[in-house]
């Protein structure tokens, strides 16, 4: 009797379409930043402070992950950037084929937006101008390619679904991986759960601010994650003061500005 590993032909599927998406983004020059954290840890809240804090400097799209509702989708919409939701309808992560399909969506998004910014400008060089020099100006080619629009991102944020396991086994084509861990889950997650924390660049430790309110051991913390990654990244912030912010969206515009 022949057996077959379904995980291992599901992960092989998956990770042809990652290099598939990680060529595409490498082409386009676009950072893409896979975000894990449990439900509740903030990882949309904190998307949401440091996109305003990046918007003006860099270009940013967010691919959004959750099993039901457009909830966080529309909160990220909010900040007037092109999003796009994905629902899993009860898959406990995203994969590779989710955000290839995503990507071709935030091109149209993106295109639409820069189209938008595009006949902005010439309308305003059109009230500005002499009329002449207006309506030869106004008469220049507007069509952009799906990829030209794509292309103006720089960074585009991958928020997966609330979970520190099954995420981290599916590779999505991104160059950064981030994890958000609270204060209010405890210091000894980077132990329970190390696969994630150790496939991560950066750790963001979220809800700082009620520390002392809490038992929760901020040197341990320190101990055990740099026992499971010595040059990980650790930003202690707060998204409902903004403590933190500053540094963490300093970082952020820095991966950006890679490519």
């Amino acid at each position: 009797m022949k057996s077959i590993n379904i995980n291992k032909r599901i992960l092989q599927s998956n990770t042809e379409f990652a290099e598939r998406n990680r060529k595409f983004f490498n082409e386009k020059g676009i950072v893409a930043v896979n975000i894990f954290g449990s439900p509740g840890a903030g990882k949309t809240s904190i998307l949401e402070k440091v996109i305003k804090a990046m918007k003006e400097k860099i270009s940013i799209g967010v691919i959004e992950g959750d099993l039901y509702t457009t909830k966080d989708g529309e909160r990220i919409e909010g900040q007037g950037i092109p999003v796009v939701q994905i629902n899993t309808c009860g898959a406990c992560h995203l994969d590779a084929a989710m955000v290839e399909k995503s990507v071709e969506t935030m091109a149209t998004l993106v295109k639409r937006k820069a189209i938008e910014k595009r006949l902005y400008e010439e309308i305003k060089y059109f009230k500005d101008s002499a009329p002449y020099e207006g309506l030869k100006h106004s008469k220049q080619e507007k069509t952009f390619s799906q990829e030209e629009g794509i292309a103006n991102l720089d960074i585009l944020f991958i928020e997966n679904i609330g979970n520190l396991v099954c995420p981290a086994s599916y590779d999505l084509g991104e160059s950064k991986r981030i994890t958000v861990l609270s204060i209010t889950e405890g210091n000894d997650k980077p132990l329970k759960y190390p696969s994630i924390f150790k496939q991560s660049q950066a750790v963001i430790l979220n809800k700082i601010d009620i520390l002392k309110f809490t038992d929760f051991d901020l040197e341990e913390f320190y101990k055990d994650i740099y026992t499971i990654s010595k040059d990980i990244k650790v930003f202690l912030v707060s998204a409902r003061t903004g403590e933190g912010i500053n540094e963490l969206s300093s970082y952020l515009l820095q991966l950006g500005n890679e490519v």
